[in-house]
């Protein structure tokens, strides 16, 4: 692994905890930063949103993030434009008015567009311990 692939690791992992930080204080203002306009989500439920509808959900607090423990992180590039995370974590989350804790482990597909990384896919499913 080269200095510059660690580094391109290294802030796509940033950018993953930092999506994270602001899903739990629920600053829709920095995810809009971050996700791309063609951004696609699948939920542990198996419906597939969009950027706008995901952001709704967090703003009117139909989707809210009261706690966020990531357990574990793995990134891999695609060249140095494209890169994945994969986390494992605990999540407290109100979910359409229902409250619980859920092991889940989120799949974020990141790409550099125009010099910034954006994130562009995000796939949920739950995992048990």
């Amino acid at each position: 692994m080269t200095a510059p692939t660690d580094a391109i690791k290294k802030q796509i992992l940033a950018l993953s905890r930092d999506k994270f930080f602001n899903m739990e204080s629920g600053d829709v203002s920095r995810l809009e930063k971050l996700i791309d306009v063609n951004f696609e989500i699948t939920h542990i439920s198996g419906h597939e949103g969009s950027r706008s509808e995901f952001l709704a959900d967090i703003k009117k607090k139909r989707l809210e993030y009261h706690s966020i423990q990531p357990k574990g992180f793995t990134v891999e590039l695609k060249g140095t434009t494209k890169g994945t995370v994969v986390s494992r974590g605990i999540y407290d989350a109100t979910i359409y008015g229902e409250r619980n804790n859920y092991n889940l482990e989120v799949t974020e597909t990141y790409e550099q567009i125009d010099g910034e990384w954006r994130l562009m896919k995000m796939i949920t499913k739950t995992f048990q311990p």
